[in-house]
């Protein structure tokens, strides 16, 4: 009787433990849904952050996700929507089917757990619709997806799900657009989803009546009707001049590098204020523009060479006069020649937008942290190429020695060019001239990559100390 009471007792505080969990658990999602809400409205105005589709611009997913369509999907499948959970690794797709019917056409939806399970373990379902809802449905996708934008960004929303929308082009081929989690509840995109999630679980219900769903998607297709198409949008160069380095590689020994970018269009991207009037408007545009990087790094004879709108220009000109200093090009012979560049750079609303988010995240998570990350000067090749670098110059002075571990320790600064200055003596070496052939040795180093100031707005090069042991190679003694 005692382990009985006990027992009722043990389960009943268990009921009531799960019971609190769960509230504590529903209580921190809606949190958190509200919160991204929030945060949302602060960085991004609604009508510019989810009112079109994204092109998928990864090429594995794009591949993945159209292999799998092409699996799935029944033949003749005029548009498709795909609901997929990153989480749960499951899936709810459907997809419009021309019966070859006049009148009418079918709607079938599919659910599975992940893409790689057997096509025998998902579940189908179809119902038939009329020519109306079918002409309602196409409309509004291929509006929907020629609008899609091209913003090269893979954020994930709170709810952690991706929404696929396609329209084939062959019997093979999609155009895939996607939207990653839309949460607010005014954009189009929103409002795109949830009206095809319940399309979904129509289908799934064997709904008989779809006049409201036809009203809704012919509501949604005004919305965007009258929009301008990406290429009417944002007007795009298609000039004859060539981009990138314009100077001839075979005549440099080492091109330009610059301070933490790969590109000069990669530093304005991150640096790049956009024009406000243009923003405000939902603008976009482009600017050509040519210079020169004169042997000191340093952005000279800049000139438009086109642009769609004079601002634009203005912004990048402005950008090529404050940008920091570069490790200018190397001839043949290891010294500072100027080079010149074309640089296109583009300018798109939505991105400058998804960028100040970005950043805005950075220095929030930036004032938490308790170490600065920094980084120090290298080596061309590396340090195994430097240790073979004083091997090899000390080894045509001394040769090899049967001493091992006999080594010395200097100190030098390399400067924001790369170049060693300022070199010492911390311990000498082993021979009275040692230290003075190490120092001659240092002096003539071929260029470092500085160190870069990653805490600075732009990234800029920065000196830097370094301490290094040089031992004197030694004899290898075969046994």
């Amino acid at each position: 009787m005692v382990l009985s009471f006990l027992f009722r007792i043990f389960m009943a505080s268990n009921r009531v433990l799960q019971s609190f969990i769960k509230i504590r658990i529903r209580i921190m999602k809606r949190f958190l849904f509200l919160l991204g809400l929030l945060l949302n409205a602060v960085w991004l105005p609604a009508q510019d952050t989810y009112r079109y589709l994204e092109l998928v611009n990864d090429t594995a997913k794009r591949q993945e996700i159209r292999q799998f369509l092409t699996r799935t999907l029944s033949p003749h499948t005029q548009v498709c929507y795909l609901h997929y959970a990153a989480w749960g690794d499951y899936f709810r797709m459907w997809g419009l089917q021309g019966n070859g019917h006049r009148k009418q056409a079918t709607l079938y939806a599919i659910k599975g757990n992940g893409f790689s399970a057997p096509d025998s373990t998902f579940r189908k379902h179809k119902v038939t619709v009329s020519l109306s809802v079918c002409q309602a449905v196409q409309r509004l996708f291929k509006k929907a997806i020629r609008l899609a934008e091209d913003t090269d960004f893979n954020t994930m929303g709170l709810d952690g799900y991706t929404c696929y929308f396609a329209i084939p082009d062959s019997a093979e081929a999609f155009h895939l657009t996607q939207i990653w989690a839309p949460l607010t509840d005014s954009s189009f995109c929103r409002k795109l989803v949830d009206w095809s999630d319940s399309v979904f679980q129509r289908i799934m219900h064997h709904e008989t009546d779809w006049e409201q769903t036809e009203h809704t998607a012919n509501r949604l297709w005004e919305e965007i009707q009258d929009d301008p198409l990406p290429e009417d949008r944002f007007p795009a160069w298609h000039g004859i001049w060539a981009r990138g380095l314009l100077t001839p590689r075979e005549t440099l020994g080492d091109t330009a590098r610059f301070a933490g970018y790969p590109t000069i269009e990669a530093y304005c991207y991150d640096n790049m204020i956009y024009p406000e009037e243009m923003l405000k408007q939902g603008k976009g545009g482009y600017a050509f523009c040519q210079l020169d990087l004169d042997t000191l790094g340093i952005a000279t004879n800049i000139l438009t060479i086109q642009s769609s709108h004079e601002s634009f220009a203005e912004e990048v000109t402005r950008l090529l006069r404050q940008m920091p200093h570069a490790l200018p090009a190397l001839d043949k012979q290891g010294k500072p020649v100027s080079c010149t560049y074309g640089i296109y750079v583009q300018f798109r609303p939505y991105r400058y937008l998804r960028r100040l988010k970005e950043k805005q995240e950075w220095e929030a998570c930036a004032d938490s942290m308790f170490v600065d990350y920094d980084s120090s000067a290298s080596f061309p090749g590396g340090m195994y190429k430097l240790q073979q670098y004083f091997k090899q110059n000390l080894i045509e002075v001394y040769g090899q020695s049967n001493a091992s571990g006999v080594r010395g320790v200097y100190r030098f600064k390399i400067t924001d060019y790369g170049y060693p200055e300022e070199v010492k003596v911390l311990h000498p070496g082993p021979f009275p001239d040692f230290d003075e052939q190490v120092l001659r040795f240092i002096r003539k180093m071929p260029r470092w990559t500085p160190a870069v100031d990653w805490n600075a707005s732009p990234y800029t090069f920065k000196d830097c100390i370094c301490t290094l042991p040089v031992q004197l190679p030694s004899r290898q003694v075969k046994k």
